[in-house]
């Protein structure tokens, strides 16, 4: 969509006397040079090689609070991307933030190194300084409701770390401890790559007193949420396009991080016993992804059908399954026995057999209908489980 900004009297603040010089009267043709990288009804995001650009197509002030948001993390001296201009008239709102070179989220570098060899130091340093990042963001007594790693960018080249996304911010004291476990949580984004007892340490990084009881008390949490959200997600899984799933002729797909199809290069042939356990099979897949639970993965499903791809797997049986496993199943009262566990050549451990996954009754939740705060209720009953 072109904005014609000589249809509408805009007002402009700009962050400093040089950037007004820098921007003043470039904009119009910025817009026609830059590629849309984002679209939704109500607004889209553009891009430069130096500049992204935000256009929202009404007057609900949205910009001007994340404009207000950067200025009060400024002000608490967190590094955030460079705010340079808002614009606003009848037509909407324009915010325009300064591109960093090289800069992707946390969350794209860690994806991309999910499953190929790392590098473990590099992993633990960024850790090291992404907690750092979150105990300076704490202790400036500001709260992000949405603080993850898609939200912090990292440039390579240097390791900085800064807020892309602050809209929102506010100031806190933190006495409300929900707030406190809801800017810690996201270091449980380095779980694939460490043990619990790593993640304690970070926890303590970050500043929490206890990092023992913050990593329990976040698990709890995260659990309550991942069953006040299952619906929705499984409904959105079984019912590509999605960010999980996408229709590949008569084919269900699974996709990685990026959004792109599993590779089924290394997948075997597998049957269930009918349509409807093939269908519980993928549900217990998706929900064994959602506490990041090693498992032998389901790459394909081909709908209406008990045919499947599955991921081809080298396992020899265990004596003893990770205690940080079973713990992570049990917040859900899931107990495998340990035949259900294998390891492969390289000593990693992984859940080969999903049959009692698949019997939870959480699974059958995305075929509930009605309200669901009562297919909610249905389910925390049967699962017995309590959450302060």
């Amino acid at each position: 969509m072109e904005i014609d900004f000589l249809a509408f009297d805009w007002e402009w603040i700009y962050s400093s006397t040089a950037t007004s010089s820098e921007l003043d009267g470039k904009l119009p043709a910025l817009l026609k040079s830059a590629r849309q990288i984002k679209q939704n009804p109500g607004r889209k995001v553009f891009c430069t090689d130096a500049y992204f650009i935000k256009v929202y197509f009404h007057d609900g002030r949205h910009l001007n609070k994340e404009w207000k948001c950067a200025q009060l993390a400024q002000e608490k001296g967190i590094p955030v991307v460079e705010h340079l201009a808002y614009g606003r008239s009848s037509a909407g709102e324009i915010l325009v933030t300064r591109a960093l070179e090289g800069a992707i989220s946390v969350k794209e570098w860690l994806t991309a190194r999910e499953f190929t060899e790392v590098d473990m130091s590099q992993i633990t340093q960024l850790a090291e300084r992404y907690a750092n990042f979150v105990c300076r963001v704490v202790k400036a007594g500001v709260f992000h409701p949405d603080f993850h790693s898609g939200n912090i960018l990292l440039v390579p080249s240097s390791g900085k770390l800064c807020l892309v996304d602050v809209s929102g911010i506010r100031r806190s004291k933190f006495t409300d401890r929900p707030q406190l476990w809801r800017m810690y949580r996201s270091l449980l984004e380095f779980r694939h790559f460490f043990a619990k007892e790593q993640i304690i340490r970070l926890l303590g990084i970050a500043g929490a007193s206890d990092g023992a009881k913050m990593w329990r008390e976040i698990q709890l949490k995260s659990t309550r949420h991942l069953l006040v959200s299952w619906r929705k997600r499984s409904w959105q899984m079984l019912n590509p396009p999605s960010r999980y799933t996408v229709r590949d002729g008569d084919w269900l797909r699974f996709v990685d991080g990026f959004g792109k199809p599993l590779p089924l290069d290394n997948s075997i042939e597998a049957q269930a016993s009918s349509v409807e356990s093939a269908r519980k099979r993928c549900l217990a897949d998706f929900l064994l992804e959602r506490i990041n639970i090693p498992h032998q993965r389901i790459l394909a499903w081909k709908e209406g059908t008990a045919e499947m791809l599955v991921e081809a797997v080298d396992a020899h049986e265990i004596t003893q399954a990770p205690e940080e496993y079973l713990e992570r199943l049990g917040f859900l009262g899931i107990r495998p026995p340990l035949q259900r566990w294998a390891a492969l050549a390289n000593g990693d451990v992984l859940m080969k057999d999903l049959a009692e996954v698949m019997d939870f009754p959480m699974l059958d939740i995305a075929s509930m209908r009605g309200p669901f705060k009562r297919a909610y209720s249905v389910i925390k009953t049967r699962l017995g489980l309590f959450f302060s």
